[in-house]
């Protein structure tokens, strides 16, 4: 664009609009600049689609090696840190599921959590959510847990529940069942937590979003609008990505 442009003159794009409307205001209401835009983000989509994809499958893959087991078969991580890792996945795959959607909603951590959730976890669709424990549980009382845990390591008692955490050691889960039963006969809402579940019904919430994921690429093939809500929404966790995330290194 040229410096030579008035204020008021028709912006050099051919939109018929003043200047100061037009390339001058928002850059993205610009006809000329949109194109120059959209032709190196296309450009570069591919290798940012790819990175991103990477990022997810070695995310996943990282927090499955949270339930490594030594040689006589025992968990080799404390099940307070596997949900630990667990909960941070959520807030991982929420955070990036918030930039791909544009920005939807207030972008606070719980709002993305709850977000999430709702979407990929607490529905029908989800095989490991219905009949679980989960049923029972509202998103709002699992974010203050995954908080307790988070920040306090290990502080399972919200406003007005008791979260159970189930050992990995069969003798302990038991007794820990025992415990539980005994303090809901006393009338006391106690839920019991188990890792392994929880990564169960998010590990299929991940692949639900990556169902959802899939069918917006389809859709783009034929609908400009969601080709470019797709590409820029890739271009959008990809910078997430290399201002925050943590890239794994390959070495040749």
């Amino acid at each position: 664009m040229t410096n030579d442009v008035g204020r008021n003159d028709p912006c050099p794009c051919g939109s018929g609009t003043k200047y100061k409307n037009c390339f001058g205001m928002n850059l993205m209401t610009c006809s000329e600049y949109v194109a120059v835009y959209r032709s190196e983000l296309e450009k570069s989509h591919s290798e940012k689609d790819k990175l991103v994809f990477q990022f997810f499958t070695d995310t996943l893959e990282d927090i499955g090696a949270i339930f490594a087991k030594s040689d006589k078969g025992h968990e080799l991580i404390a099940s307070r840190v596997q949900l630990i890792a667990l909960f941070t996945l959520v807030d991982v795959l929420a955070s990036y599921w918030y930039e791909y959607r544009n920005r939807i909603g207030t972008g606070t951590p719980r709002d993305r959590f709850a977000s999430w959730l709702s979407e990929f976890c607490y529905v029908p669709e989800n095989k490991e959510f219905i009949g679980s424990e989960y049923e029972k549980i509202s998103i709002d009382r699992l974010y203050e847990l995954r908080s307790s845990l988070v920040h306090f390591f290990g502080l399972a008692r919200t406003a007005v529940d008791t979260f159970g955490i189930a050992p990995n050691d069969d003798e302990a889960r038991s007794t820990m069942l025992s415990f539980i039963k005994q303090q809901k006969n006393k009338g006391t809402r106690m839920y019991l937590i188990e890792s392994k579940k929880l990564h169960s019904l998010i590990s299929e919430g991940a692949l639900l979003m990556l169902g959802r994921w899939s069918k917006i690429i389809k859709d783009s093939q034929t609908d400009e609008t969601k080709k470019w809500s797709h590409i820029e929404g890739i271009d959008r966790i990809y910078t997430k990505v290399m201002n925050e995330g943590a890239v794994r290194v390959r070495y040749k």
